[in-house]
């Protein structure tokens, strides 16, 4: 019934333009609960806004699920994203696609040049609620979203004729909501990298996506300098302890005479002499 009462607003096939989402809206289909604004059209699409998100931790301790942190927003709550956080971006806008009407979203480029990496991904036909685009944080900044702001485009293809099982969701149909994962060695908390040895906590930084080889090689060159500094401590003090010990002989040369300074010289080369030439006594002859 829906999808014979879309035929009669928009009747040929293809991507939609402007002016047939524009009637479509207003007959009810593609955007509905009151959720859409006319001027969020663009040309042959709709603008998807913030409305609220799912926000996954960087790095969950072992053996606790990964679960998503539900932050609403309002004008005076925007979204701050740190590096490495995953969130799910959802529209304020709940779609409410025909059984005939197959979605596409690209998310904005604005996105992009902020260090965000969105996806694009589908809407199948017969799905109704609201959409949401998944970002990860790449970027070294923290990222502040809009409640509001534009986040992706929506494009609606009308097919030659409704599907034969409309949209359902995934885990009606028994299909796994997540994949099987772990966390990384190269990421823990930070009572794991207490435990770690510093070669470990080195091979962690190396793998980082981002400047992980650059971290080390400043850490390299830090310790490093700080080797070439206690060499060189070392060495100053080799020589204030030499000047401690050599000062009071120098002062004494110094100021000693010239005679003074020949005296011990004298006295060795005599004694040298008594051994090296022994003396003998002549005995006198008495006339018998």
């Amino acid at each position: 019934m829906a999808a014979h009462h879309f035929n009669e607003v928009v009747t040929g096939t293809g991507f939609l333009t402007d002016s047939e989402i524009k009637a479509a809206i207003e007959a009810g289909f593609l955007i509905v609960g009151g959720s859409s604004s006319s001027d969020r059209i663009r040309h042959a699409s709709y603008e998807l806004r913030l409305g609220e998100a799912h926000v996954a931790p960087v790095a969950p301790a072992k053996g606790e699920e990964f679960e998503f942190t539900i932050r609403r927003l309002a004008d005076k709550t925007p979204l701050r994203l740190f590096p490495g956080e995953i969130a799910l971006l959802y529209s304020l806008e709940v779609v409410g696609l025909p059984p005939n009407v197959l979605g596409f979203t690209v998310a904005r480029g604005l996105l992009f040049a902020e260090g965000l990496t969105p996806e694009n991904t589908y809407v199948d036909p017969g799905f109704t609620n609201k959409l949401y685009t998944t970002v990860v944080n790449r970027s070294n900044r923290i990222i502040t979203l809009q409640f509001g702001m534009p986040i992706a485009r929506l494009f609606f293809f009308k097919l030659s004729k409704a599907v034969e099982r409309p949209y359902t969701p995934g885990h009606m149909r028994e299909i796994g909501q997540q994949v099987a994962s772990e966390i990384s060695w190269a990421v823990s908390t930070a009572d794991e990298a207490k435990r770690k040895s510093s070669e470990e906590l080195t091979g962690a930084v190396r793998v980082l996506t981002m400047a992980g080889n650059q971290v080390i090689e400043l850490l390299e060159r830090e310790q490093q300098e700080r080797k070439r500094q206690i060499q060189q401590t070392r060495l100053w003090l080799i020589a204030v302890a030499a000047y401690v010990v050599v000062s009071p002989l120098v002062a004494t040369v110094i100021n000693a005479s010239p005679r003074e300074l020949s005296r011990p010289l004298l006295n060795l080369a005599e004694r040298d002499s008594r051994a090296s030439y022994p003396q003998f006594t002549a005995r006198r002859r008495v006339p018998t």
